[in-house]
């Protein structure tokens, strides 16, 4: 019980890197404000920046759970929220 908690400790997300992933998630991300959207190569490139603590977040289960659009891209905010609740769920 001590590992598992002590293992789930090392998985929580600080606020650097949440504003790390938004910021990867951004520079990855077309177009408007507020409805960017991220394809699938974008995702990995995204994954492939964030600390390991982030894989639970960025495999291809997750990005094909939200809808995509006709070019196959989702929206960056479900994303990023699903991040931020499923970490304070952690918590």
């Amino acid at each position: 019980r001590i590992r598992l908690l002590k293992r789930q400790e090392t998985l929580l997300l600080e606020q650097s890197d949440l504003e790390l992933c938004h910021s990867l998630v951004l520079q990855n991300a077309t177009g408007t404000p507020g409805h960017e959207r991220i394809n699938y190569d974008g995702f990995c490139q995204v994954r492939s920046q964030l600390p390991d603590k982030f894989e639970l977040y960025f495999t291809p289960k997750v990005f094909l759970h939200f809808s995509r659009d006709a070019e196959g891209r989702i929206l960056i905010l479900p994303l990023y929220q699903f991040i931020v609740c499923r970490d304070a769920l952690l918590r």
